[in-house]
């Protein structure tokens, strides 16, 4: 365990290098647009946060601060993208078929569906003792809340992606 906390503070100095050393550039995946600055703090915060939740310092407090720099960088991403976009006069991503997608996406849902799935009928047969798996079964549970949630969006989508008028041409019914 020590050894993982060593690793984790070594980690976390790492993830800070790029907001205090302006030299080091840092681009967002396969598309060249580089990080904003609120971007690296938010990265940094978050991966700090979510290193320290493993090592156990105060586990739902930096869980939920990992989450939340998750979601304000995921916003923050998308300005940046924008802002590239508006210096560069050029698009960053060329627009996808989204059926694909469609189909992947809920694959990947129902993959994730069926591993909380068993992990709950585990749960029934062997009762949680302690108060951390209390805690994981009860997240499982709104994990599965979430992903029937997902993926009957998923499935609404896909029907209204096959029945939208300028795509009735396209498919061919077998």
């Amino acid at each position: 365990m020590i050894f993982l906390r060593i690793l984790g503070i070594a980690i976390s100095i790492w993830w800070w290098i790029p907001v205090f050393n302006p030299a080091v550039r840092v681009f967002y995946r396969r598309s060249h647009v580089p990080v904003s600055r609120m971007g690296r703090v938010l990265d940094a915060v978050g991966k700090t946060a979510f290193c320290l939740a493993v090592v156990g310092v105060r586990p739902l407090l930096c869980a939920g601060a990992a989450a939340a720099c998750v979601a304000a960088e995921m916003l923050v991403k998308k300005q940046d993208i924008r802002q590239h976009e508006k210096q560069t006069g050029r698009w960053v991503f060329r627009p996808t078929d989204q059926r694909p997608m469609w189909a992947s996406a809920l694959a990947l849902d129902a993959a994730f569906l069926s591993l909380f799935v068993i992990a709950l009928i585990r749960d029934h047969f062997w009762p949680s003792v302690y108060k951390d798996q209390r805690i994981l079964h009860y997240m499982s549970w709104g994990w599965i809340a979430f992903l029937l949630i997902a993926g009957s969006l998923l499935i609404v989508g896909i029907v209204r992606e096959r029945t939208r008028p300028s795509n009735r041409a396209k498919i061919r019914f077998r």
